[in-house]
């Protein structure tokens, strides 16, 4: 099986994603493709370890840059993860997707219906509280898809109860497929 992380964010500024990176890599002796943007003054903390292939589809000198990045920028890094997400649907080899993105999410579940893709497996870690009153329309649409067709999650990850049984409630996984 195949592991690969696909994030808009960076995976070196969250402890908990490093620590998994690792469990595949020592425990389960895997070879982990990562997806993300590389911010120069983050420690890269993968960055001397051969078991991991980095495809950084965007970079930044600091952290101030990547927040205030322009609207073709994100045209292009959602173009670019689209891009490796219908490499790794495409591919005939089992694969496992792994994000903490609804955005990525709903990607990977609207590239899957395209290619009919039930070979790839989806683990998504929710790390930020997602509150749907504040969001905008179009965030409101991407985490109400979501949300209905959360049954193709193999495995959704939460880190508090609460954010586990608003899931839970507000979607069609069943908690089998959950872990807090």
């Amino acid at each position: 099986m195949q592991i690969n992380v696909i994030t808009i964010n960076s995976t070196a500024s969250i402890p908990l994603f490093r620590y998994l990176i690792n469990y595949f890599i020592n425990v389960m002796n895997i070879h982990v493709n990562i997806t993300e943007i590389n911010v120069k003054e983050y420690y890269n903390y993968f960055s001397n370890n051969n078991n991991i292939s980095f495809n950084n589809f965007a970079y930044y000198e600091t952290y101030e840059d990547f927040m205030s990045q322009s609207s073709i920028s994100k045209f292009k890094k959602y173009l670019s993860i689209t891009k490796k997400i219908i490499k790794v649907v495409r591919s005939k080899s089992d694969q496992l997707i792994y994000t903490n993105d609804y955005q990525v999410l709903y990607c990977i579940f609207f590239i899957k219906s395209l290619f009919s893709a039930k070979q790839t497996k989806i683990v998504y870690h929710q790390f930020e509280l997602i509150e749907k009153e504040k969001m905008n329309r179009f965030n409101r649409y991407l985490f109400g898809y979501i949300l209905k067709r959360a049954d193709q999650i193999n495995l959704a990850i939460f880190p508090e109860v609460n954010r586990l049984n608003y899931f839970l409630n507000e979607s069609s996984i069943g908690p089998h497929k959950t872990l807090l």
